[in-house]
């Protein structure tokens, strides 16, 4: 028998990161049994079991994490490993190019933007929250996206002071291109002249 459990984190901000996919291969093919893959739960932990021939000792367990943003981590451990932590990288993003995203799934984020700024202090929203966020109003305001809930979001940012207020979550910032904000634990611009980057490429 092998085991492996543990918790997934990510390395810059140490939180537990939920729904990251990991097994023997890299990939599961499903028509090997072996190549199966089970995914962490809400607080980032996981429970590995498996079985592998072996002559007096069972042979070490190799796994690769994988997860859509992060860097695919491959990890060997002994063959009853326990409570274990692995970290993993954000992918860099990519700034010769904006997300590409269909006027539906823009018109989701927008909403779901919205709700958190209606209903959270902007303390209690997550980084990856805040990301789409700012991509939402960087979008709407690099792309000229007018009326409806797109200037009901505009409205409601300067209602609660998201500009001015942001700054206050993320102290570290620095100027960037037009006078907007850089926020490097982000790795994320708001307003100014941000770059491809922080802005949705949407397909009306």
């Amino acid at each position: 028998m092998q085991q492996a459990t543990g918790v997934v984190l990510d390395r810059q901000t140490k939180k537990p990161i939920d729904n990251v996919s990991l097994g023997k291969y890299e990939k599961e093919d499903t028509t090997n049994s072996y190549s199966r893959r089970i995914y962490t739960d809400n607080k980032g932990q996981f429970d590995y079991h498996s079985t592998s021939g072996g002559f007096r000792k069972c042979p070490d367990l190799v796994l690769y994490f994988n997860k859509q943003g992060y860097k695919t981590n491959k990890m060997t451990f002994a063959s009853i490993t326990k409570n274990d932590k692995i970290y993993l990288d954000r992918v860099p993003f990519n700034r010769d190019s904006s997300v590409l995203i269909s006027l539906f799934e823009f018109d989701k984020k927008i909403d779901n933007s919205m709700n958190l700024l209606k209903e959270r202090t902007l303390k209690n929203i997550s980084d990856e929250q805040h990301i789409e966020i700012m991509i939402c109003l960087n979008t709407i305001f690099m792309r000229d996206f007018k009326g409806g809930h797109y200037d009901e979001l505009r409205q409601l940012s300067e209602e609660k002071k998201y500009t001015t207020d942001i700054i206050k979550v993320y102290p570290k910032w620095i100027p960037n291109r037009g006078m907007g904000f850089y926020f490097p634990k982000l790795n994320m611009e708001l307003y100014g002249t941000p770059r491809l980057y922080a802005i949705y490429n949407v397909q009306k």
